[in-house]
């Protein structure tokens, strides 16, 4: 996407119609600015598109999942209006081997433990575990998609420190590993000494200098963070 320059008829002109492109321009154009979309394909949607890639077969080219789409894009821009519709996978996926075997995952938890259980029974008991996981770390990500990334030339503008400590505690506690019963966090393990589980007695190290500017800053950080301007 470029800003046009000079006395031509267009604001901006945006290279590719791809879904991003479209997007992009759309809101442009609400905006009220003149906008040049350029595709050289005869049809626009760029890797969102439904193609015969095989005789017979239609399907997306190269876009495979709509969960990026935001919802918001689809209110603003009234697409549902315009026939834009959500058509849930099931099963979600197939992956044929060459040996004959194959792998189908989709929205049953059951047949999809049996499934994985074909190839690996202890990657099948662990598979909940793992989607718990990524149900966290998508708890944290999905809201930054719709946020106005800082800039590296003026960070404080963008967000304050006490929010870039909020994020960093956050994200460690989405990929942290969790323990199998989330009622009772469980026995504390021996010391490596073989005795109790006491806390050890050993002096800490005295804190170095990085880390007492980073407990200075956080201490001044603001409650909130102030919008962007």
């Amino acid at each position: 996407m470029a800003v046009a320059r000079g006395r031509g008829g267009h604001d901006v002109i945006v290279v590719g119609a791809g879904h991003n492109g479209l997007v992009a321009a759309c809101y442009l154009a609400r905006a009220g600015r003149r906008v040049l979309v350029l595709e050289r394909r005869a049809l626009v949607g760029g890797a969102c598109v439904t193609e015969e890639t095989f005789p017979g077969y239609k399907v997306s080219t190269a876009a495979y999942v709509n969960s990026l789409f935001r919802q918001e894009i689809v209110r603003d821009l009234r697409l549902r209006e315009y026939g834009f519709e959500v058509l849930a996978r099931n099963p979600s996926s197939f992956t044929p081997l060459p040996d004959g075997r194959s792998l189908t995952l989709g929205p049953d938890p059951e047949w999809t433990r049996r499934e994985i259980a074909k190839f690996s029974p202890r990657d099948a008991a662990r598979y909940p575990e793992y989607e718990a996981m990524l149900e966290r770390v998508a708890a944290f990500i999905e809201p930054t998609l719709g946020m106005t990334p800082p800039t590296c030339c003026a960070p404080a503008r963008a967000t304050c420190s006490g929010c870039w400590a909020s994020a960093a505690r956050s994200a460690a506690w989405a990929t942290a590993p969790r323990r199998r019963s989330s009622c009772s966090p469980g026995p504390r393990a021996p010391s490596s000494t073989g005795g109790s589980s006491r806390p050890s007695s050993r002096r800490r190290s005295p804190p170095t200098r990085s880390s007492v500017r980073w407990r200075a800053r956080r201490r001044r950080a603001p409650a909130t963070c102030s919008s962007i301007t």
